[in-house]
Order: C-alpha cells, then structure tokens, then sequence
C-alpha cells in the first residue's frame, strides 16, 4: 500500500502536540534525560522527534513563508546540537 504525501504528513502532525518544542524546553528535556540517565539511544530519537516537528513545517505546503523560514533557523540550530550529541 503506497502512502501518499499528505497523508505522511498529517501522521507525523498528529504526533506533535499543535506547536513546536521551544530550545528552553528541549534543554531542560536533555537534561532531565541526563540526570534521569536514561539510555543513549532514547536521548538520540527523542532529538530526532525535535528535529521532525520543523521537518513537517518545510515540507508542508500550507505554511507561510515566514514560518518556513522560522522553522528552517530552528532546524539548523537543532540540527547542529544533534550532530554534536551523535
């Protein structure tokens, strides 16, 4: 069964809770995971969900360009905070 475009979209939409993760939260999330000594790898798919909420903002073709262009500065900050924890 071939899943279509929109359809992958609004499956990883429906995951999100309505608005992106801010850095405050994703910061105090790491390190609740770190003092919690919770495994590597659940630090590192969590990150990945951060990552897939601007994600499914570029992607998307309803957004405006102003939130595209939020998304993409937030993308690229995160994107550099992940490729230093891997």
């Amino acid at each position: 069964m071939e899943t279509s475009f929109a359809h992958l979209i609004y499956e990883i939409k429906s995951t999100f809770r309505g608005e992106p993760h801010t850095f405050t939260e994703i910061r105090y999330m790491l390190e609740d995971a770190r003092l919690q000594e919770v495994s590597y790898v659940e630090v590192i798919r969590q990150h990945h969900s951060f990552l897939n909420e601007s994600i499914v903002i570029l992607i998307d073709p309803e957004p405006s360009i102003s939130d595209k262009q939020l998304h993409l500065d937030r993308f690229l900050r995160l994107l550099e905070m992940h490729s230093k924890a891997e």
